[in-house]
């Protein structure tokens, strides 16, 4: 079957939407909240440094017992070496997690209200030979590039 014979049609296409920076600070805040508030009693714009801080020093209070129990050579600071140093890997991991969710919400508030991408609603027809050339409708979101030259993502509307 060729694509002619599917008599594809665009039916329109329109833009609804510029996607800014601005918008994916949101995003990142609330991704932050939902995966930190237990740690904080109050999450607002300086959590961020407040957890790494703290994840710092846990980090060094363990790496520093590890020192401690490494010098012990017997079963016991072979234990605790293992188990003080599986919490400050753990430590380590969230501070990590925590630097990359800053450093893309201090990214996104340099560029401020800087275009992102452009969303535009498309719609379009085809007949459907599985469907005895049922002439079926589709619409979809489609998402550029920042400088709108590019398609880079699609969405399926409902």
């Amino acid at each position: 079957m060729e694509l002619s014979e599917l008599d594809f049609q665009i039916l329109r296409v329109e833009i609804i939407d510029s996607v800014i920076a601005m918008d994916s600070l949101t995003y990142f805040f609330d991704v932050f909240k939902s995966e930190f508030e237990d740690a904080l009693p109050e999450i607002d714009e300086n959590s961020y440094d407040k957890l790494i801080e703290t994840y710092d020093s846990n980090y060094k209070g363990y790496d520093s017992l590890v020192g401690v129990y490494e010098k012990i050579n017997d079963p016991f600071g072979k234990n605790k070496v293992l188990e003080f140093s599986e919490q400050r890997d753990t430590y380590k991991a969230y501070r990590d997690k925590v630097v990359g969710l800053k450093n893309r919400f201090d990214y996104f508030m340099d560029m401020g209200s800087n275009t992102l991408a452009y969303k535009f609603k498309g719609t379009y027809s085809l007949k459907n030979p599985l469907l005895n050339n049922l002439v079926q409708t589709h619409e979809k979101l489609y998402f550029t590039n920042s400088d709108g030259t590019k398609f880079v993502k699609t969405e399926e509307l409902e």
